[in-house]
């Protein structure tokens, strides 16, 4: 460490040392005999081999933001190579290689930050390389990281794009919220719909539903309508509550303000007494009805309950 320090005063030296750094934790992690001696000389080496790699870009003239990436390079190759040590039981040298391969990463993201697309670039290769790492069967946590960083390189990529529709942001967590719930019920049917599916749900329709009341096209009803629509069917089918309740209801507000505006102006072109009389009928037809209909909002409402 001493002779890294008094080496950066030198391009040169400093290439040099780190790569004779390299080399030497490389080496006292093979012969080594104690397993923390290994740990430590193949902490040292990732270290020194990620400080080498980004000297190395600066060296030949990059900027900061680009030398970035290979920090992260070198994050890849250290899970290359602890998955490798993983599988031939070297567990605690594997972690030695595997925990600076990500403190790389994140001095990487560090680095690019200064550049927004650059940046997003950066998250979305860490992400990849956490879904990556991911596929080892002790590091299945490592897929929620990943997805994380790619989500976050998406909205960064969006809001450089200029991109204002509220889907465009979070469909894709809804998306990922109904697989994980889908999975979720298929461990344990008990769970309840509104956990898992009532939260992916909402994160689309009610920012998409706030923003079809001021859109004054109408692609965005319609799709929403449609999604909606197929939200509803779907939870009557499959006897869960919070697709049908919240794709009903979302449902029934688009289609109310799409329509309301024609309806007013059919009323308003009528005779002044239609809407009385129609008020008149709906509620005639209701009295006479309504033990049935009573009946049927029971039925439903019993229904719903034995739902999840």
């Amino acid at each position: 460490a001493h002779v890294v320090v008094w080496a950066l005063d030198s391009e040169l030296y400093t290439l040099v040392v780190l790569a004779g750094v390299a080399v030497v934790g490389v080496v006292a992690g093979v012969l080594a005999r104690g397993p923390a001696a290994r740990t430590g000389a193949a902490a040292a080496a990732t270290v020194a081999t990620g400080g080498l790699a980004i000297a190395s870009a600066l060296s030949a003239g990059f900027r900061l933001e680009v030398a970035a990436f290979a920090a992260i390079a070198v994050a890849a190759l250290s899970a290359l190579t602890a998955a490798g040590l993983a599988r031939q039981a070297e567990g605690r040298v594997a972690l030695g290689v595997e925990v600076p391969g990500w403190w790389l990463a994140g001095v990487g993201l560090i680095m690019a930050v200064s550049d927004a697309r650059l940046v997003s670039l950066a998250l979305a290769c860490s992400g990849v390389l956490a879904l990556a790492v991911a596929l080892r069967p002790d590091r299945r946590p490592a897929a929620w990281a990943g997805l994380g960083l790619l989500q976050f390189a998406l909205w960064l990529q969006l809001a450089i794009s200029n991109v204002t529709a509220p889907e465009a942001y979070t469909a894709s967590l809804s998306v990922a919220g109904l697989i994980a719930a889908w999975l979720a019920r298929r461990r344990d049917p008990g769970v309840s719909s509104w956990v898992g599916y009532g939260t992916a749900l909402a994160l689309t329709f009610l920012p998409s539903a706030y923003a079809a009341w001021n859109d004054p096209g109408l692609a965005r009803p319609l799709l929403l309508g449609v999604a909606a629509f197929a939200a509803t069917l779907a939870g009557a089918w499959a006897r869960l509550q919070a697709p049908l309740i919240l794709g009903g209801a979302v449902l029934v507000v688009t289609a109310a303000h799409e329509f309301a505006p024609t309806l007013a102006e059919l009323m308003g072109e009528g005779p002044r007494w239609l809407p009385i009389a129609l008020a008149g009928a709906f509620l005639l037809f209701t009295g006479a009805t309504y033990e049935h209909r009573l009946r049927d909002l029971r039925k439903i409402r019993r229904l719903i309950v034995r739902m999840r």
